[in-house]
């Protein structure tokens, strides 16, 4: 899955009150995703951390000098 970055532009005339009051809502809005997505998004990352540990392209290199530190 290829993503490109996207650049948005915000434009607000919020005072402290109303920036708080974003601010909750988006922590409520994690909140919500989290506990209905949570356990797929973190197999999603294991799934990805799987595939890319499995690169067929990689060659195994013979280098089994001990390393002292």
């Amino acid at each position: 899955m290829a993503m490109s970055m996207k650049v948005i532009k915000l434009t607000v005339y919020w005072d402290a009150a109303d920036a708080q009051l974003i601010i909750g809502f988006i922590d409520d809005l994690r909140g919500l995703l989290v506990d209905t997505y949570g356990d797929e998004i973190a197999d999603m990352h294991r799934q990805l951390m799987q595939d890319n540990t499995l690169d067929e392209g990689q060659t195994d290199l013979p280098f089994n000098d001990p390393v002292e530190f």
